[in-house]
């Protein structure tokens, strides 16, 4: 059965279409395909994109001759992608590339069909079925390629080559990515995808160092982030990049120039995607201080620190790791009967969590006549 289209776009359809018709005889005529297309594209631009997709659903079924056919396909695609339904927006992308050859939009749809191809691959790579990500994977860099190989004076040359280097980092081959992002930033630094392509350049460099791969260190991530938020201090990347320094410290076990780090997320990017997590290695930074016995940082505090995390970011993904860290302060500190409460409390709130196993082991030790591994218990 055809989507039927949302009583707000059947009303702007409505109104082109009567304009057409002489409803208003000071009106330019619009036809009726026409003013089905702009309709789409206006819900599409405001990110209505269901909305969007049953407008030019109608439109393809209801117009088959429009001259606005391989747009209306082109869009429809976009909008599914928005979707998240992958497969049908590439059935799109696909109509447009194979009924329309000569259509000024066969860059645009190889782009994002390769991005719809991506975004499978990493579903499949984060599924475990690594040969089917390479195949998807393999399948969005030659449609990059050929974007870049057969119009060369395509406005897209920028796009497809921060999307070559995408593919490149989500497979983990972080040494072949960085070309391709130091290209789009040095070439097109003016393009939408700049502030992108010196992201991931950083975040590239930034995994190599974690690998201790030889010629790349943290200190040179830490450069790149800075001048990914100097050159591009609005960016919607920017928060990120001030969170990833934060790491680049953590990483490398400096963890009081992390907490600084992290407290600069917390404090001037309070609705960053990071906050969470920059609150959540605030803690473990903490946490690791007092371990150390570092004057100034307690297990107290690393505890504080941790609470934060349920009580400002409840949804967030780090809430069950607080909880059993705060039991582990406990047990840094050898106080098993509060470690015990702790972990008892863990197991019961997060019977799902990755650290359940774990902390049934150490309820089990602690609840022994003897505990073996709290010999020193306060």
């Amino acid at each position: 059965m055809r989507n039927r289209v949302s009583a707000a776009l059947t009303a702007a359809i409505y109104v082109l279409v009567l304009s057409s018709c002489g409803g208003d005889k000071g009106a330019t005529s619009v036809p009726p395909d026409q003013a089905a297309y702009n309709a789409g594209v206006a819900a599409y631009n405001s990110q209505s994109y269901a909305g969007a997709a049953a407008a030019f659903q109608s439109l393809i079924v209801d117009y088959p001759s429009s001259n606005r056919i391989d747009n209306a396909h082109y869009y429809l695609g976009k909008s599914l992608y928005h979707l998240n339904d992958l497969t049908g927006a590439i059935a799109e992308f696909d109509f447009v590339l194979q009924n329309f050859p000569l259509s000024s939009l066969v860059d645009n749809s190889m782009l994002w069909k390769g991005k719809s191809l991506q975004r499978q691959g990493n579903i499949e790579m984060s599924a475990g079925n690594l040969a089917v990500a390479a195949l998807k994977f393999a399948d969005a860099r030659a449609l990059y390629q050929q974007v870049i190989s057969l119009y060369p004076a395509s406005t897209l040359i920028p796009d497809c080559t921060y999307q070559l280097g995408l593919t490149d980092y989500d497979e983990k081959r972080y040494a072949d990515s960085l070309p391709l992002f130091q290209s789009v930033f040095t070439n097109y630094p003016n393009s939408t995808v700049a502030d992108g392509a010196l992201y991931y350049l950083a975040r590239s460099t930034h995994e190599l160092a974690q690998a201790a791969t030889p010629g790349y260190s943290f200190a040179q991530a830490r450069t790149a982030y800075a001048a990914m938020m100097t050159s591009f201090p609005l960016s919607t990347w920017t928060d990120n990049a001030q969170y990833q320094i934060g790491r680049t410290y953590y990483d490398e076990l400096n963890y009081a120039a992390a907490i600084v780090e992290f407290n600069k997320v917390l404090s001037n990017h309070a609705i960053a995607t990071a906050v969470d997590e920059a609150q959540y290695y605030l803690a473990r930074s903490i946490h690791a201080l007092a371990q150390a016995g570092t004057p100034g940082y307690s297990y107290a505090q690393a505890r504080t620190a941790y609470g934060l995390i349920a009580a400002n970011y409840p949804a967030s993904i780090f809430v069950d790791n607080a909880a059993y860290h705060v039991a582990l302060t406990y047990h840094d500190a050898t106080q098993c009967t509060l470690e015990l409460a702790a972990m008892q409390a863990f197991v019961t709130a997060y019977p799902a969590s990755a650290f359940l196993a774990t902390a049934a082991a150490d309820i089990s030790d602690l609840t022994l006549a003897v505990p073996v591994t709290h010999l020193t218990c306060v």
